[in-house]
């Protein structure tokens, strides 16, 4: 069962803030070095006219009162329209090109953008289009290996390799990687990659070989909706399925489940996996926050923000956790992970 959480001092901890659109992601910039947490994230919309990408400061201040409130502010910096839904973000380590803070946008429409936020402004400075991608359906996922390679994948599923050092030029499309639609991918090494799909398969490939990839599956083999690394061991995923549980897979181990945790009442939209914290978002409009210890994981915390919308988007920054919904409105929980 989970445990409700109930806010034990009012509503100071969590900041709302409508957007006017409904929120499919938000990624905090990664934290840089002599930080101690990062202040900036992106917010990327769905299911509307015009879907936009807009890049947000949270501003925390302490109340001069004797009680010496926490006040935080979501402030909307920026902001650039974009040509279908937003399927996902990736940020660019800064040693990638020195001297920028770029991210990379997946569109709906089957095409990819790399923004640029050195000035504070969203600055687009390359796009690839659903011609050069995903001719047939969305483009799903974006990730960035830290060796200078960029891949996608998509509705159509394909996966497609970009090299920086190339002039970000496509190199390199792995056609009919899986038999449905990827939803999910992350670099696993500089050469190995796993993508998850609809059909339930957890898909190890070494992009070097053209031999068949390693296929992970368990039994029920619902679909896998999103994936995340553990943050220290590589080697651990955990990723989030259509029936609403949680499945995490040691690649060290055969191709069974680590572990399976009966989770939501609707599919899981989202996974972070900040350890010692596990969060999972889904469509039954609450979040879930884990926590690891040398048990494996505790009952969960479940936070349900106003409105019971679906939650389709969160992210962790230390104590920080930012949450979308489909309520068109942004969360900004301070201190979520602290006893």
């Amino acid at each position: 069962d989970c445990a409700m959480f109930k806010m034990a001092a009012g509503e100071q901890d969590v900041h709302v803030k409508y957007t006017g659109k409904k929120i499919s992601k938000v990624r905090w910039r990664p934290v840089s070095a002599g930080h101690a947490s990062s202040s900036d994230f992106i917010c990327g919309s769905w299911d509307d006219e015009k879907n936009s990408l807009s890049l947000w400061k949270c501003e925390l201040s302490r109340s001069s009162g004797p009680e010496k409130e926490y006040k935080s502010d979501l402030t909307r910096v920026s902001e650039d329209a974009v040509s279908g839904d937003v399927m996902d973000i990736c940020w660019l380590p800064p040693s990638t090109l020195e001297g920028s803070v770029r991210f990379l946008s997946a569109l709906g429409d089957g095409s990819l953008r790399l923004y640029d936020i050195s000035t504070g402004e969203l600055n687009c400075v390359v796009q690839w289009s659903s011609q050069q991608l995903h001719q047939r359906g969305a483009c799903t996922s974006v990730c960035y290996n830290g060796d200078r390679v960029v891949m996608t994948a998509g509705e159509d599923s394909c996966l497609c390799i970009i090299r920086v050092d190339d002039g970000w030029k496509v190199s390199r499309r792995v056609e009919e990687a899986d038999s449905a639609c990827i939803n999910d991918a992350k670099f696993y090494t500089n050469n190995e990659v796993i993508h998850v799909s609809s059909c339930g398969h957890f898909v190890v490939r070494d992009l070097r070989s053209n031999e068949k990839p390693l296929i992970f599956t368990y039994p029920s083999c619902p679909g896998i909706h999103c994936l995340d690394q553990h943050s220290s061991q590589t080697n651990k995923f955990g990723t989030g399925m259509e029936d609403g549980s949680v499945v995490f897979w040691d690649l060290r181990n055969n191709r069974n489940p680590d572990q399976v945790l009966a989770a939501h009442s609707g599919t899981v939209t989202d996974v972070r996996w900040r350890p010692p914290c596990f969060v999972s978002s889904s469509q039954n409009g609450c979040f879930w926050l884990w926590k690891e210890g040398s048990n494996g994981f505790s009952t969960p915390s479940e936070w349900r923000p106003h409105g019971n919308f679906a939650v389709n988007s969160v992210d962790l920054e230390g104590c920080h956790l930012l949450a979308g919904t489909d309520g068109e409105a942004l969360y900004f929980y301070r201190s979520i992970t602290k006893d």
